[in-house]
């Protein structure tokens, strides 16, 4: 019975005793151009953080033309630096430091995308650059903190461009960006905090929907306005939730010259409650930028109160809507009606017409009706101060019956305002609107960008390597433990268990090169064996 208690104590011993092992990741480094790559390359899809202990010079190899990982890696410069020659691209990187962090010379191009640089010490700078290098970052935060650091320092006649990205430093004498070339800034935010902090010492400065603070006095101030690249539609069929894009391109015009400045993709995020999927008709969904993302003051102030028009379709039903604007000639107007589905798939059909709540419903005159197109009507005769209530009936074909319903009305200038309505031309009565408006499940399309790696990321090395590790270490101690139990069984002596049992598993372990708090884990174990063994003898020869 005791032999059997101390065997259960040496099993739970030694499973405790093997799960710091395989828990510890090993300590990535990198002292050159080449250990930092196949660093990266190791961690290309489980992310992790890497120790730079020595200043390297990357961009000499022109096959390896950046570092775009597929999750997260860190680089932890301490109070190294990464000199930048060449074409070089940082994307889901994050670079930490308590120096500077990257040096661009021999007139470099430097790309930063989803990336994040921090310099905490006194006098440090998160970029210098050289010559006449260039610098673009997106969606990408640079932060420094300390007496007179610096975000971005060119002493030459450098050409910066930031896209969705913030800089900002904190401390006395503080400057964000310094150069003698020029700094376009899109959609971003450029900040220093302490006295004597500056945001911006540039030869020129353009500003396009982003915000500067302490202001800066050269600063080209562009004028803009936000809307959407695609003002179209959105289409979802009856009690089917439709798929509403998680990120749509604006463009940003400048008010004076309606020149488009800057076409940026932003993430979204939608307003559904106002979406009634179980009746066709086209709704108006609010939408914003999303919270959980970086947007700059001057693009979220921007882009509020946006709409976009959702279509709720009846597959087996023709569809109806405005989408022209009205146009007038000779004292009457002129519109467009266009229609989900071809007019030929349903034969000719009939637009009927409701003027003016008059509950008397006419077929539109085909004189004042023709069919511009496959799925469009124009329609003349529309006059001034009216208002028009329009459904389309179907004669034939896979789709028939009514269209949807809707109003237009043109105020005495021609200006058309078009609503829905419930109106019906085979009734004199007002449908029932529905009360309680059942919301759209939304499922939001993936904004996750493909990743091209300029270099091909080999995905062995740390997992296989610890792996193996684990696996030698388990293999000592289950030789320990075989060694044990054949002493219980009285096939091998105390002498022989202690001395080239246990004893030479702590020497192999340890001449293995297994972690230290392994090899004492294992110590333990052995020493509290060794005391059970003797004193399991001890019993025995008691009884």
């Amino acid at each position: 019975m005791k032999t059997r208690k101390t065997l259960l104590l040496i099993i739970l011993c030694l499973l405790f005793t093997g799960m710091p092992v395989c828990a510890q990741a090993p300590e990535n480094t990198a002292d050159s151009a080449e250990t930092l790559i196949s660093a990266v390359s190791a961690l290309n899809e489980t992310g992790g953080t890497i120790h730079v202990t020595k200043d390297i010079v990357l961009g000499r190899d022109s096959s390896i033309g950046g570092f775009e990982p597929d999750s997260s890696i860190t680089l932890d410069l301490g109070r190294n630096t990464l000199y930048i020659q060449n074409s070089f691209s940082f994307k889901n990187i994050t670079i930490t430091g308590q120096k500077t962090l990257l040096t661009l010379e021999n007139n470099a191009d430097l790309q930063l995308d989803h990336s994040t640089l921090t310099a905490e010490a006194e006098n440090s700078t998160a970029i210098k650059i050289s010559g006449n290098s260039c610098l673009s970052a997106k969606a990408s935060k640079i932060e420094v903190a300390g007496t007179n650091t610096c975000g971005i320092s060119a002493v030459g006649t450098a050409y910066l461009s930031l896209d969705t990205t913030s800089v900002h430093t904190t401390g006395s004498s503080s400057t964000a960006i310094q150069t003698k070339g020029s700094l376009d800034a899109y959609f971003s935010e450029i900040t220093a905090d302490g006295t004597g902090a500056t945001a911006v010492d540039a030869g020129e400065v353009l500003l396009n929907t982003s915000v500067v603070s302490p202001e800066v006095e050269n600063a080209v101030i562009a004028d803009t306005t936000a809307v959407p690249k695609n003002a179209g539609y959105h289409y979802t069929e009856l009690n089917t939730p439709g798929s509403l894009p998680g990120s749509m391109v604006f463009k940003i015009t400048d008010k004076d010259t309606g020149d488009i400045r800057y076409s940026p993709s932003l993430p979204v995020c939608w307003n559904t409650d106002t979406a009634d999927i179980t009746k066709a008709g086209i709704y108006s969904l609010s939408y914003e930028l999303c919270p959980d993302t970086f947007t700059p003051a001057g693009a979220a102030a921007l882009l509020k109160s946006q709409n976009q028009r959702l279509v709720v379709i009846d597959p087996k039903k023709p569809f109806i809507y405005y989408d022209a604007p009205v146009t007038e000639s000779i004292g009457s107007y002129s519109m467009l009606l266009r229609f989900h589905q071809p007019i030929q798939s349903f034969g000719t059909p009939t637009l009927w017409v409701e003027k003016d709540d008059s509950s008397t419903w006419q077929a539109w005159p085909a004189e004042k009706l023709t069919a511009t197109a496959a799925n469009q009507y124009s329609l003349t005769g529309l006059e001034a101060g009216h208002s028009y209530v329009f459904q389309l009936e179907a004669k034939n074909g896979s789709i028939s019956g009514d269209s949807n319903a809707i109003r237009i009305t043109l105020d005495q200038e021609g200006n058309p305002t078009v609503t829905q309505s419930d109106r019906n031309h085979g009734s004199n009565e007002t449908k029932v609107v529905p009360t309680a408006v059942p919301k759209v499940s939304v499922e939001k399309e993936s904004s996750s960008l493909a990743v091209s790696s300029p270099g091909e990321n080999v995905k062995t090395g740390t997992r296989e390597s610890l792996k193996s590790e684990s696996t030698l270490y388990l293999q000592e101690m289950g030789n320990a433990l075989k060694t044990v139990s054949s002493y219980l069984n009285g096939t091998t002596s105390v002498s022989e268990n202690v001395n080239t049992g246990i004893t030479g598993v702590i020497k192999n372990n340890v001449k293995g090169g297994l972690p230290a708090a392994a090899a004492l884990s294992l110590t333990l174990l052995c020493a509290v064996t060794m005391l059970l063994v003797r004193s399991e003898t001890s019993d025995v020869k008691d009884d």
